[in-house]
């Protein structure tokens, strides 16, 4: 099975791989710099976004306990996803809801409260969840649920 990415994410890949090569055949000092900067730079966003997951059902997650425990500043975060093209509000965000779509889709979760699910997901205001969740998928939480039970 083929990896597809997004054209930002090609970019990105063949960025890093040119920085290696630079790096490698003993690159000009400022395009040494350049280069160690950006590898650096995505290496730390990695990991941030790794940590993120792995407390994306925090509903407290914040940017700032990402800064705090990465020892670096709320600003340089923002920069970090910036860089990326998204916010660190959109990749949690993002996160969050296809949690909870898988969950609203899967059988065994059907006897689950819409609010419980998204409660688990990281969501507080089911409010903000269902606006969230019509607007990027087009379809409320109870729409998707019945679609997944019709098709079965």
């Amino acid at each position: 099975m083929a990896l597809r990415l997004a054209a930002s994410e090609n970019f990105a890949l063949a960025q890093h791989i040119l920085d290696l090569v630079a790096l490698c055949l003993g690159a000009s000092r400022d395009a040494e710099g350049i280069a160690s900067q950006r590898g650096l730079a995505a290496a730390r966003l990695d990991a941030i976004k790794a940590d993120t997951l792995a407390l994306i059902t925090e509903p407290d997650l914040r940017i700032a306990t990402m800064a705090s425990r990465h020892h670096v500043s709320e600003r340089y975060i923002q920069k970090l996803f910036e860089d990326s093209g998204a916010t660190f509000t959109d990749f949690v965000r993002e996160h969050r809801l296809m949690m909870a779509w898988r969950a609203l889709r899967d059988p065994v979760n059907h006897w689950r409260k819409v609010s419980d699910i998204a409660s688990s997901a990281g969501f507080s205001d089911i409010s903000y969840f269902n606006r969230a969740f019509r607007v990027r998928f087009n379809k409320t939480p109870s729409d998707c649920r019945q679609d997944a039970i019709s098709a079965t």
